[in-house]
């Protein structure tokens, strides 16, 4: 996970929400194929875009990279049918308890052979109705937890300080955030990035790791700032291992 800071609620969700005071999630739809002249409409697709946009295109969870069609999810960071229901449907349309997330390996699993055993879910889909105990909207969430090499492409997620329950139950119990393809991904990203030539051992200089962070954190300045940036996959964890490279721990 990486910080995201919340931007402002765009206008047009909150005139549409003045409009229509909606009470359940399927009152907010997709685009209206025959819209009425004098109603107030906003759709799923325009909320997923203004997420997208605050989180440079990547899942709130895992940082895969996601774009604006039926397989990201529009995240409830506060679960509307958890434990505190009541809670829950109070904080449905609330801009700052959504967040856009990937689909969880749902794709994946639809497209595998018929007869073998499902892959593991994770990020929203595995989390479902619980309520989060480390949220990417707290300022501080990128110091509780960092990685761990486990193979030449594998990494895991792990909490800062191991007696961190919190972050030990957020990443595995509720996120699922190390299933096999999660840390596959996130170690062919960093090969990818490490090695001039991955089969020959060679790696990249220590000028060109420090280049490589300048350029990361330039992207996440401009979305935070701005959010028109495209932020690269894995965007922390790729930041920790050159951060390690160039020696700026």
């Amino acid at each position: 996970m990486r910080y995201i800071r919340k931007k402002p609620s765009p206008p047009a969700f909150e005139d549409w929400k003045s409009a229509n005071n909606p009470t359940h999630w399927s009152d907010l739809q997709n685009e209206p194929s025959n819209p009425e002249e004098g109603v107030v409409y906003y759709s799923k697709n325009e909320l997923r875009e203004a997420l997208l946009l605050e989180q440079g295109y990547l899942c709130c969870y895992c940082q895969q990279l996601i774009k604006n069609g039926e397989n990201t999810i529009i995240e409830h960071l506060f679960p509307r049918n958890g434990v505190d229901k009541a809670t829950g449907q109070a904080r449905m349309f609330e801009y700052d308890n959504v967040l856009a997330a990937c689909d969880g390996g749902s794709l994946d699993n639809r497209e595998r052979l018929s007869g073998l055993p499902s892959y593991p879910q994770y990020c929203d889909k595995n989390k479902g109705e619980e309520i989060i105990f480390l949220s990417p909207l707290q300022p501080d969430i990128e110091t509780k937890l960092t990685y761990r090499q486990t193979g030449l492409d594998e990494i895991e997620i792990i909490p800062s300080v191991e007696t961190d329950e919190d972050a030990k139950r957020t990443i595995h119990d509720i996120l699922n955030l190390n299933v096999p393809k999660l840390k596959n991904l996130r170690g062919k990203a960093i090969v990818g990035l490490i090695f001039q030539n991955p089969a020959t051992g060679d790696l990249i200089s220590v000028q060109d790791a420090k280049a490589l962070i300048d350029a990361i954190e330039r992207k996440i300045d401009n979305v935070e700032n701005v959010g028109n940036e495209y932020l690269p996959e894995f965007c922390t964890v790729k930041l920790h291992f050159l951060r390690l490279f160039a020696g700026r721990t």
